[in-house]
């Protein structure tokens, strides 16, 4: 075995045990927090906190998408309104004159 594939083994083994550690952190602290909430509190109002704090990011999130939409909308009418303008105007200037018919 080469030295380089020995480096890519090591670099997988410890890309994976890194994973490994940070999820079993990641589910002792989540049962260390939940243990927390039943020792010192109701966990339904932790639950209506959580789910209130849901809603309000999920507004946030509506009206800043809704904001960005209204931008985009407007980018859109002024530019059509620009090439409309510019597209008269060379029309005007490059069509022959219109003789008056009597």
């Amino acid at each position: 075995m080469r030295k380089s594939d020995t480096l890519i083994a090591m670099a997988f083994s410890m890309e994976s045990t890194i994973l490994a550690m940070t999820g079993d952190m990641r589910h002792k602290l989540q049962n260390y927090m939940t243990t927390l909430e039943h020792r010192f509190g109701d966990p339904e109002i932790y639950a209506l906190q959580r789910e209130a704090a849901a809603m309000a990011h999920a507004e946030r999130q509506f009206l800043a998408s809704r904001a960005q939409d209204q931008k985009h909308s407007n980018a859109y009418t002024e530019k059509r309104q620009l090439t409309r303008e510019q597209h008269e105007t060379r029309m005007q200037s490059k069509s022959r004159p219109k003789y008056v018919k009597f």
